[in-house]
């Protein structure tokens, strides 16, 4: 028998080569995608599986019951940030008495007109409060305000402050403060 020549043998490699090639391109190009399809559609049946089991869950008196105890936890957490309707003036009303329990001088506070009850992008149901405060007092009863106001429910954010030493060589400091905090829509509803 005749060894193959030499001419023969290139041919077949690259014949080989070239079916090797071909075979690599169609497994990425082919049968890639149609796993990364096959994976997907999985996914989404698995998603779909568990919308179904959670949708007969849900038809259970247990589930109901908890569900129930769910939203009604979040709507103390809500209330934990937001006021509801009408309550805005007695938040005033409360910023203006730890003023007095600290015994700060000249308190005054104002809404800030361009920013008084702004409806909040991206919240239908919610919107925001802004009120100037300024007073005069020593930088421990500036602090005790501040935290006391950072503790009090509903939240009341303090935004921004400045404090100013007075002219008059005192202890006391003149402070500037913005505070803000959330209502509810209906507060809002008179834009």
């Amino acid at each position: 028998m005749q060894a193959p020549s030499k001419k023969y043998r290139v041919s077949l490699a690259v014949f080989f080569s070239i079916s090797v090639v071909l075979l690599a391109g169609i497994y990425f190009y082919a049968i890639t995608p149609q796993s990364m399809i096959l994976r997907d559609v999985q996914k989404r049946l698995n998603e779909a599986t568990n919308r179904y089991a959670s949708a007969q869950q849900a038809q259970k008196k247990q589930t109901k019951l908890r569900l129930q105890e769910r939203l009604a936890g979040l709507e103390q957490k809500l209330g934990e940030f937001v006021i509801e309707s009408g309550k805005a003036a007695g938040l005033t009303f409360e910023i203006s008495q730890i003023a007095d329990d600290l015994k700060v001088e000249d308190f005054t506070s104002k809404r800030k007109e361009a920013f008084s009850q702004v409806v909040l992008e991206g919240f239908k149901d919610i919107g925001e409060v802004w009120i100037d405060i300024s007073f005069n007092g020593d930088f421990h009863r500036f602090a005790s305000f501040v935290n006391r106001l950072e503790r009090h429910a509903p939240v009341v954010f303090v935004e921004n402050f400045s404090v100013e030493k007075m002219a008059n060589n005192s202890k006391n400091h003149q402070v500037k403060m913005g505070v803000s905090f959330f209502v509810s829509r209906d507060m809002v509803a008179g834009l």
